[in-house]
């Protein structure tokens, strides 16, 4: 198996995941800046410091994430596979 084909699955999982950060984003606490978001990553899977109406979208999110994951790993696999002989 070519282990390109989980390129284009990991890059539309990829910009589903940047799009729910998004969202999440829109939800933030007030009383967190933007730029502490960049800074701590892990907090968009934790789901602290956003309100409660931010919680599809990390639903959203951690499914996408998962996604990616696994297209990546599924192309590393495929990958090595593919050079065996």
């Amino acid at each position: 198996m070519n282990p390109a084909i989980f390129a284009v699955p990991a890059v539309l999982f990829f910009l589903l995941a940047l799009w729910q950060a998004n969202g999440m984003l829109a939800h933030r606490d007030k009383n967190v800046s933007w730029f502490w978001f960049m800074t701590h990553g892990m907090a968009f899977y934790t789901g602290q410091n956003f309100l409660p109406e931010a919680a599809p979208f990390r639903r959203r999110f951690v499914m996408a994430a998962i996604g990616f994951f696994v297209c990546i790993l599924g192309g590393i696999i495929s990958g090595i596979l593919r050079t065996m002989p």
